[in-house]
């Protein structure tokens, strides 16, 4: 992260924190230091709240170089208030939390308070440095105070020892400039900034802007020429100077400003506000980019053991262990469900290229899903005809990798068509089992919430009212019933019923109620957790024992405890049901020691 971070990789550093939350571990101080300063560069601040919530949890708040990189985020993103309140419980403010606060207020347009703070700065005996003199040179610019701007800058060197640099010179013009004493500008560039050797463009730049906005085109035309002095002006120099020209009726000047844009062929650089909330990609942007070769997916047949609880000549159902992948897909070519049916139906190798689907898999429900390949030609076979970006021969519905339970597959077309219908119709009966991380309340309800993809985070899905105004999100809805209340509250047996089938359904509406799954590190259920919910309900000769149950979870703790659907082919109504496996069952067992309470 401090390397991303040395390097303006900002958006890396929070691909990397994240990486961090997801695989369990603990940042400490200084880490959120970088994340909370690459919020603040790349204006992230939903995440730098969240960040911010996690300090304070860990009593990392008080730290004055963190409290300092929260001032600089939340002046940066618009948030002054919030900025000022942390800066005033700051007990050790150094220059550089005195800095940060000036910025920010400034930045955001209250120069008066910038200057209030500091002048607190000085008498609490603080040396203001380069920085600081920026920040309040920049704000009587844009409040109009050219004696105050004037006086700060004679002092720094005479009072607080601080030697002028290019910056702090094209400050005291812009002030000039800004103030309509173009003149005094144009003489204070020549005698004093000449002193300190070869101009800066920029403050020539600064100067000429000035000269269009109080309409003097004498000065401009001086300001241009000597502009084209130091270097070849740059895309908006050049039409600053049409501009004026233009408004000044120079038509000729302008005239001949336009040619040299044309000649050079200049073309706008995007730019990026000093406080920025997004990075939204706005039109005339160029974005540059380097796409890989498409490779086509392909499933070959492996021996890999099922637990097949029935099958007949139109299909077959499954038990799938848990940390078993459904189907091939980049980055989880071998090792899945398919790979083992094909073995099992002794279909040969598969593979599959298409590009223009590839990118919607991801986004497709269960009900979606089983529709994707009705529209091909299986050929009677239930690997000939395969689904769309995914390699999934026969599959109609899908479970998560850490998720076990009871999946139908098709053999024939006809099958793969029916139990499709039956999905998208919502008659399929689903039952699924998990424990959840507390108790949900109320013990039996009903959830409809949209779920669409996580903006943040494209592993995850986010359930929230409203959502799918916002983004693409479907109708999700849920029933869920509690079984059973387990060690004094920490967790509960649930069971779920489903009416839609909406990807990561259980997992995003179970975290949106406030009981993330046992396990389930993606959706806040992580091991971390448990283990303090856990503790904090039970006694502590209990917590050695939590301890060790809390370690052997390797997976968010749900199974597909039933599944009832119509035969494709006699029309028979079939049920089937597997109790849930080994490691589902001995840590419901560990948690019924500490307590069990039955829900009626």
């Amino acid at each position: 992260m401090a390397a991303y971070s040395r390097i303006s990789d900002f958006r890396e550093v929070l691909s990397l924190f994240r990486e961090m939350e997801e695989v369990n571990v603990k940042p400490n101080e200084s880490v959120l230091v970088s994340a909370i300063t690459a919020c603040a560069h790349i204006g992230a601040l939903a995440q730098g709240l969240w960040i911010h919530s996690y300090a304070k949890w860990c009593k990392f708040d008080s730290n004055p170089i963190l409290a300092t990189a929260l001032v600089d985020m939340y002046s940066k993103c618009g948030c002054v208030e919030l900025a000022l309140s942390i800066f005033e419980g700051i007990t050790d403010k150094g220059s550089r939390a005195w800095n940060a606060i000036i910025s920010g207020v400034a930045m955001n347009g209250d120069a008066l308070k910038s200057l209030q703070l500091f002048d607190e700065m000085v008498l609490s005996g603080i040396q203001p440095t380069e920085a600081t003199f920026v920040s309040v040179l920049s704000a009587c610019t844009h409040a109009n105070l050219v004696d105050r701007g004037l006086s700060l800058f004679e002092t720094m060197g005479t009072v607080f020892g601080v030697e002028p640099k290019i910056e702090h010179y094209a400050c005291v013009v812009d002030l000039l400039a800004r103030s309509g004493k173009l003149e005094e500008a144009e003489k204070f560039v020549e005698e004093k900034m000449g002193r300190i050797g070869e101009v800066d463009a920029n403050v020539w730049g600064a100067l000429l802007a000035a000269c269009r906005i109080h309409g003097k085109v004498d000065i401009g035309k001086r300001v241009w020429r000597k502009l084209a002095n130091e270097g070849v002006p740059d895309y908006g120099t050049h039409v600053l100077s049409y501009n004026m020209y233009k408004e000044a009726g120079w038509e000729a000047e302008a005239e001949s400003v336009r040619r040299l844009i044309e000649e050079k062929r200049m073309k706008k650089i995007p730019g990026c506000s000093s406080i920025e909330v997004s990075h939204v990609v706005r039109e005339g942007d160029t974005v540059n980019c380097t796409i890989a070769e498409l490779q086509p997916l392909r499933a070959e047949a492996e021996d890999i053991p099922l637990d097949i609880v029935y099958e007949d000549e139109h299909l077959l159902v499954v038990n799938k262990a848990a940390h078993m992948v459904v189907h091939p897909a980049p980055g989880n070519a071998t090792g899945t469900l398919v790979n083992g049916i094909l073995h099992h139906c002794r279909l040969p190798t598969v593979s599959f290229f298409n590009p223009e689907v590839l990118s919607e898999a991801d986004d497709a429900s269960d009900d979606e899903f089983s529709t994707l390949s009705t529209d091909q030609d299986y050929n009677g076979g239930i690997g000939s005809g395969l689904c769309e970006a995914y390699v999934r021969p026969g599959i109609v519905h899908r479970l998560d990798k850490g998720t076990s339970g009871l999946l139908v597959v098709a053999k024939d077309e006809n099958s793969h068509a029916h139990l499709a219908e039956q999905f998208k119709k919502h008659t399929i009966k689903r039952v699924y089992v998990s424990l959840t991380c507390g108790v949900p309340s109320p013990v039996c309800e009903r959830i409809e919430i949209p779920i669409g993809r996580d903006l943040n985070n494209r592993l995850r899905m986010s359930a929230a009212p409203g959502l799918n105004t916002r983004q693409k999100a479907r109708y999700a809805a849920s029933r869920y019933k509690v079984i059973e209340i387990l060690a004094h509250g920490g967790c509960a047996l649930v069971e779920w019923r489903l009416e839609t089938g909406r990807t990561h359904q259980i997992r995003a509406h179970a975290k949106y109620i406030g009981v993330p799954l046992l396990g389930d590190e993606v959706y806040g259920g992580t091991k971390s957790m448990a283990l303090s919910l856990l503790q904090s309900r039970n006694p502590s000769s209990f917590h050695r024992q939590i301890e060790q149950l809390v370690a052997k979870i390797e997976r968010p703790c749900l199974h597909a405890l039933s599944l009832g659907f119509r035969h494709p082919n006699t029309g028979e109504n079939l049920h089937f049901s597997k109790l849930p496996p080994a490691d589902f069952a001995e840590i419901l067992s560990q948690l019924r020691d500490i307590s069990t309470e039955k829900v009626t």
